[in-house]
């Protein structure tokens, strides 16, 4: 399956859990996970994974595990916004 490779920024501990895109093309992420033990990576490819309707196995974290700015492989599909 053909894949992307999107930048992502991720701000933990929000109230608000949302997905949006800046003014460059690049992800911003709100989740409510802390950073601790990836309970926020984890949060981040679930709300991914809804948003663009596709499985949280076929997202992959390639950069950026312990960091807030990730780049995040994304299967491109039909039902897929990008």
């Amino acid at each position: 399956m053909p894949c992307i490779n999107v930048l992502v920024k991720a701000h933990p501990k929000r109230k608000t859990m949302i997905v949006n895109e800046d003014s460059q093309g690049n992800l911003v992420v709100s989740i409510g996970a802390q950073r601790a033990e990836g309970k926020a990576n984890e949060v981040l490819l679930a709300l991914l994974s809804d948003h663009f309707k596709v499985a949280k196995t076929s997202i992959k974290i390639l950069k950026g595990h312990t960091s807030t700015k990730k780049v995040i492989e994304l299967p491109t599909t039909p039902s897929s916004k990008f």
